[in-house]
């Protein structure tokens, strides 16, 4: 500490007489000046030397005097010195600011020097809480107090991966907080602007759902963050404390405005479209954009500020070029486009060229992306409009030409519709034709018996749902004592159905008279479909009763088919199934049951369509009401029975239509 006193007494004593820096004299009625041509600049390019290090050695560390009124250093990762001398003036002891207006200095030493208190060390900087700051400020402020020929020297030390631009000013303490008001009350009603922008356009996309405005609502968020970035807003007044945000926010923001920007460019443009090429590079646009967003945030290597910057350079001037050729290509809504991207993109070029160095701030080009935003994003909502005013205008147009196409097309198609419909008419007479005569066909195979004999009463009943049926039977008497009853419900109705109860009666009718035992005579049956109908998906179920009133046995045998009814004093004696459906399994038997019959036992077959049936609620008519409706009418003849049975069931029904075929055959014997 000695040391650094004594190095600092031999700097003021004896070296800055031989190698004096030019002073800014600080004038009367003084309110602000720009100090950069009263500055130099010292690189270091090892970043190693401490402050004592430059005072002790002039000759070995010599200062460079910058003549630019905004001095701008480029993109460097050495530290730079920079040495400023002001002499006060006036009568009185007066505070001062020196205003450093680039908040993006990552690390910034502030070194206040004097004859009599030496030097006054700050340290802040943007990798440094906003609370470190001597002045709350988006920039960078300290204050200073001089009176008349009162001389400080100040050495300013920055270390950055952002531009190395060092605007310098000095104001009065008054014109300092009304420059500071104006200048905030300027971004207050910006970011106002950008938001009143910003909702009335996504109020339009909540009424209309036009993906266009959703992507430009996200290219404005991501905007206005952006500047807020940009301008220091957004580390100041929402992460103040948070220097990571602040560090990595602007370059991230990049990425994310350049992808949300090409998005909404894409989709206004409809690129895919009027602009097939340029369309491919914008997507490649949009994917370095997410690339530099990942850059940002996990790796942040040196010049990172340059690759974003560079990129918003590419992006700006291929938007522009696809708005000139979109627009060349007569798609209208190109023309407020191209206006408000020109406008915008040249204010971009007007500031990234300042912060490159190019040429002198000053207050236009400083606020020149704040101003053309603003109009570029007052001009895109028009676009917007005027977009959705010429579809509707072209979609008014393409709705005339296809009432005017469908007037002329309906004509002709009543035409046509009328040509079709004799034929159609012509075709179902036809159907209608064949129809009837397979129904007559399908009612002549079904057996023509006696109604009544000395010793059986025997009432069908068949209702097919359509003209013809899936539902087969056949009734014959081997002799005046036997009685065979075989009964078939092949799958669907229809004529499909009707077409396998023909091939089931051709089978059935060529063994029926040779094989005595049922369960033979229905495995014999469902061997021969195998063979020959295998690949047709032919399946159905069947029962078959032999009743012999010389021994008083009732033999039955079923494949697949509902439990059949004999009912006996009132009470229902099931015969149940005794094999699997015929046609769907090979090598499966057949069992035969024996039943010893009563007089007065009465013997009802039927298929699944008398009870598997929906009324307009979805429910099941079912074998159980089936059985009760029975037992309770057993009493009843056989007319009376079947008669009261298919009453209910329609009764049941209401308005709802049949969904299968019906066949029940009542049969009732006298021994």
């Amino acid at each position: 500490m000695l040391l650094r006193k004594f190095w600092y007494l031999v700097y003021f004593v004896f070296i800055i007489p031989i190698f004096s820096v030019e002073t800014f004299l600080v004038p009367d009625n003084f309110t602000k000046e720009k100090l950069g041509k009263y500055i130099e600049v010292f690189e270091d390019k090892k970043s190693e030397l401490k402050l004592e290090d430059l005072i002790s050695n002039e000759e070995k560390f010599p200062f460079v005097h910058i003549s630019d009124e905004t001095p701008n250093l480029g993109f460097s990762d050495s530290t730079f010195w920079v040495r400023l001398k002001i002499l006060g003036h006036t009568n009185q002891y007066k505070e001062y600011f020196i205003h450093i207006s680039n908040h993006a200095l990552e690390n910034l030493d502030f070194y206040e020097c004097s004859l009599k208190n030496f030097c006054s060390h700050i340290q802040t900087g943007q990798k440094f809480s906003s609370v470190k700051k001597s002045i709350f400020h988006r920039d960078f402020v300290f204050s200073t107090m001089l009176s008349k020929n009162e001389e400080k020297i100040f050495y300013i030390k920055v270390k950055t991966q952002s531009s190395i631009a060092i605007p310098i000013y000095l104001y009065e303490t008054s014109n300092y907080y009304r420059s500071t008001i104006i200048e905030e009350t300027f971004y207050g009603i910006y970011y106002g602007s950008m938001l009143a922008l910003l909702l009335y356009n996504l109020f339009i996309f909540l009424s209309l759902r036009d993906s266009s405005y959703l992507t430009y609502v996200f290219y404005i968020t991501s905007y206005i963050i952006l500047q807020a970035a940009g301008s220091g807003h957004l580390g100041l007044y929402f992460f103040y404390d948070n220097p990571l945000v602040k560090k990595y926010a602007l370059n991230f923001m990049i990425g994310l405005t350049v992808f949300f920007a090409v998005l909404f460019t894409k989709r206004f443009l409809k690129t895919h479209i009027y602009a097939r090429t340029l369309n491919k590079i914008l997507n490649l646009i949009m994917v370095l954009g997410i690339l530099v967003c990942f850059y940002t945030l996990f790796i942040q290597k040196y010049r990172t500020h340059q690759i974003s910057l560079i990129l918003a350079i590419i992006t700006g001037a291929t938007i522009l070029l696809t708005g000139i050729i979109t627009f060349y290509r007569k798609y209208r809504p190109a023309r407020y486009f191209l206006i408000a991207w020109g406008l915008f993109i040249v204010s971009i070029f007007i500031t990234i060229f300042r912060i490159l160095g190019f040429y002198p701030a000053n207050t236009f080009n400083i606020y020149a992306v704040q101003i053309g935003s603003l109009v570029e994003a007052l001009l895109l909502s028009f676009a917007l409009a005027d977009r959705i005013n010429i579809i509707k205008k072209e979609n008014q147009e393409a709705i005339t030409r296809t009432i005017l196409y469908q007037e002329q097309a309906n004509a002709e198609l009543e035409k046509k519709v009328e040509l079709r419909t004799q034929e159609v008419k012509k075709y179902l007479d036809s159907i209608h034709k064949d129809l009837e005569t397979a129904k007559s066909i399908q009612l002549n195979m079904l057996p023509k018996v006696p109604n009544k004999t000395s010793k059986f009463h025997i009432l069908p009943e068949y209702i097919p749902l359509e003209e013809v049926g899936g539902d087969f039977y056949d009734i014959y008497f081997i002799d005046e004592n036997r009685l065979r009853c075989f009964i078939a419900d092949a799958t669907g109705h229809g004529v499909q159905a009707a077409l396998v109860t023909m091939s089931i009666k051709s089978e059935y009718d060529s063994i029926k008279n040779s094989i005595t035992n049922p369960g033979l005579l229905l495995a014999e049956l469902h061997s021969r479909f195998l063979d020959l109908y295998k690949n047709t998906n032919v399946y159905f179920t069947s029962a078959i009763i032999d009743i012999d009133l010389n021994t008083k046995i009732l033999t039955h045998a079923s494949a697949g088919h509902p439990t059949q009814y004999l009912l006996r004093d009132g009470k229902i004696i099931g015969l149940g199934k005794t094999g699997h459906i015929i046609g769907m399994i090979k090598g499966k038997s057949f069992d035969t049951i024996e039943t010893e019959l009563e007089s007065g036992d009465t013997i009802l077959l039927f298929t699944d369509g008398l009870y598997e049936e929906f009324n307009m609620e979805h429910e099941q008519f079912g074998d159980e009401r089936l059985k009760k409706l029975v037992e309770a009418n057993s009493k009843l003849d056989l007319n009376e029975l079947i008669f009261s049975l298919l009453a209910n069931l329609q009764n049941y029904l209401g308005d709802k239509k049949r969904q299968d075929d019906i066949t029940v055959i009542g049969i009732k014997i006298s021994i």
